[in-house]
């Protein structure tokens, strides 16, 4: 080994324990071969002086305390060079699970032209979705929201989706990668499932209503909805299905789901589908 690896304090361990089984085996094979021998002939030993024969009994003694000791020495440094090289590949192979794992989620980003919204653009997104659904709201209350109320719904529109994403990826984990907030194209989505095993993705919308919603604004949905997943289908080659998950405090949203259910079986759109649940179900999972 040339040198030892310290990108990684793994690896780092790993050389150490590859070290530690080397050495010994390189010092005995030293050894053995006869490199480390003290070749004289007996008249050569005879004409040392007092001070030579001395340092060459004190040499001939640490080789037999060296001979008698290192095997021991030896096996005890393989053996905890073993255990280094295991335990850091183990720990190694962890880490690097993760790492390839990010490395395909990066590969699969890219074939499928995903990209992260920025910051900037999921607030507008979420701020515009909030200023229509109020707008176009069949409320009796003609009284402009505040802005301290408007504030409140954004707020809680943020906190919907990211439990709605939680709640998806925990579900789904097993058979899809789950994306949040990504554009794919010129469309933006709020939540992507892309399969690990088949060309079928999930599309997500998120919906978080509390008051009935215009016939107009479903209406508009639906069709928006149509148009970014013919748009995904074209620009990530995969077929999907889009998913209308509606967020609610209350079971009150019959009549909105039978009428977006209406204009999806007219419309034939057999790719789109609805799902509700509860806010206090999506905290509670």
């Amino acid at each position: 080994m040339d040198k030892l690896q310290y990108d990684s304090f793994y690896k780092f361990i790993i050389s150490v324990g590859i070290v530690l089984i080397v050495a010994p085996l390189f010092c005995l094979h030293y050894l053995v071969s006869g490199s480390y021998d003290i070749i004289m002939t007996q008249e050569e030993a005879n004409n040392l002086s007092e001070i030579s024969s001395d340092f060459l009994s004190i040499k001939i003694q640490y080789v037999q305390n060296i001979f008698k000791y290192l095997p021991i020495i030896c096996i005890v440094f393989i053996i905890i060079g073993v255990i280094f090289t295991f335990w850091g590949c183990l720990k190694w192979l962890q880490i690097q699970k993760t790492l390839d794992q990010i490395t395909k989620l990066d590969l699969e980003e890219k074939e499928l032209h995903i990209q992260s919204m920025s910051a900037q653009e999921i607030a507008e997104k979420v701020i515009n979705e909030d200023i229509e659904n109020h707008e176009n709201s069949n409320s009796d209350s003609q009284i402009t929201p505040s802005n301290s109320t408007a504030s409140f719904r954004i707020r809680k529109a943020f906190e919907i989706e990211d439990a709605c994403y939680s709640y998806l990826k925990n579900k789904l984990k097993r058979k899809y990668n789950v994306h949040q907030n990504v554009k794919v194209g010129n469309c933006d989505y709020d939540i992507i499932a892309s399969s690990k095993y088949n060309n079928i993705d999930l599309l997500y919308e998120i919906k978080y209503w509390n008051n009935p919603v215009s016939k107009a604004t479903l209406a508009r949905l639906v069709n928006q909805i149509e148009k970014r997943g013919i748009s995904y289908e074209n620009t990530a080659h995969r077929n999907f299905r889009f998913i209308i998950l509606i967020i609610s405090q209350e079971d009150y949203f019959s009549e909105t789901t039978d009428y977006l259910n209406n204009l999806i079986s007219h419309k034939n759109l057999s790719f789109i589908s609805i799902e509700s649940m509860k806010e206090e179900q999506l905290f509670s999972e």
